[in-house]
């Protein structure tokens, strides 16, 4: 497997990201958003097992840190940051690898 070079994505504060990295739930509602469609909260928090107000709590925090968009209730990871190798996220400040979700055939 070949490792990404480091891209021309300007790059976010390492200690926020660092922070909304920092929570296992949040990093599973990344590993879902990589699909680069807008979910709701709601459908982030089944994702992730979680109560609706606790979801928005992860979800403020990750909006907060930048490495997620929010529009009319629905969050996005900014395509800039997807970089094409499953998995891997490119803040600028650090690349970050997550487990890649299984697809259903």
């Amino acid at each position: 497997m070949s490792t990404p070079l480091p891209s021309n994505t300007p790059a976010l504060p390492v200690g926020p990201v660092l922070n909304a990295l920092n929570h296992e739930a949040r990093r599973a509602m990344l590993a879902h958003l990589m699909d680069g469609q807008a979910h709701r909260s709601i459908e982030l928090a089944r994702v992730v097992r979680c109560s609706a107000s606790m979801a928005n709590k992860h979800l403020q925090t990750m909006v907060q840190a930048g490495v997620v968009t929010s529009q009319h209730q629905l969050y996005r990871l900014p395509p800039r940051f997807i970089t094409g190798e499953p998995g891997v996220l490119d803040f600028g400040c650090c690349l970050v690898r997550l487990p890649v979700r299984a697809v259903a055939g």
